[in-house]
């Protein structure tokens, strides 16, 4: 993974870090709360950093399945206005331009 990538990432936990704790929820129904999405959306950041179950590790390595969480991620995001659509425009810039 890009060190950037990473980077937003990390942004994106920490600023959530202080409200909401890291838990999968493998059942919609749960995540009619806030902190529940939140919390869930903590998890997907977990796992995209440092994937812990294999077939998500597995997963990752297609960029399709990694982008897709990004922009579920993303999209949680900005709707629970966490972060604008330029902010959020502003973190990916010129993620995908350099090979690093």
């Amino acid at each position: 993974m890009n060190e950037k990538v990473a980077a937003m990432l990390r942004l994106y936990d920490s600023k959530l870090s202080n409200f909401f704790p890291v838990k999968e929820f493998t059942d919609e129904a749960q995540l009619f709360t806030i902190t529940a999405r939140f919390a869930h959306i903590r998890w997907m950041i977990s796992q995209m950093l440092n994937p812990t179950e294999y077939h998500l590790a597995e997963k990752f390595k297609n960029p399709v399945v990694f982008n897709r969480w990004m922009g579920f991620v993303h999209g949680v995001l900005w709707a629970e206005k966490i972060f604008s659509i330029p902010e959020l425009r502003a973190h990916t810039r010129g993620l995908y331009d350099e090979k690093k």
